[in-house]
């Protein structure tokens, strides 16, 4: 009898991790190498690899943390606005803002972010992919 109880705690914990494995499928997610330096949500973050990720697994408009390990840095942008994606096209955007880049848009495989940018005379968009290494998870 002991062993049967044994077996079936066992079995139920094992029913349990795998709905944990389930939510560890993270959505909005990706790693990217940015070779330059840019501005995100009012702060100026150094050329490095980032990972993208969002504040709340529930509401991905309430924002997202990008993390560079390496170079230490950190940062909460904002969106104002989101939307679905409706390709699985991993990038991120930047556009001139006077004489610094400034974040303007994440695209996930699930999401399109698109965040405020600084108004300047000139507002050109540097290019999506323009940099190496875009990885996201779906």
């Amino acid at each position: 009898m002991k062993n049967i109880s044994m077996r079936i705690a066992l079995a139920m914990a094992g029913i349990a991790g795998l709905g944990m494995m389930a939510k560890a499928d993270v959505v909005d997610q990706l790693t990217v190498t940015i070779p330059f330096q840019f501005e995100a949500n009012g702060a100026t973050l150094p050329a490095g690899h980032y990972r993208v990720a969002r504040v709340s697994d529930i509401n991905p408009s309430e924002g997202l943390v990008l993390t560079s390990f390496d170079k230490r840095a950190i940062a909460l942008v904002f969106p104002v606005d989101m939307e679905e994606a409706r390709t699985n096209k991993l990038a991120l955007t930047f556009e001139n803002a006077g004489d610094h880049r400034a974040l303007a848009r994440i695209q996930t495989a699930q999401h399109v972010f698109n965040f405020r940018v600084p108004k300047s005379d000139t507002t050109t968009i540097l290019a999506d992919g323009a940099f190496s290494g875009v990885h996201g998870s779906k």
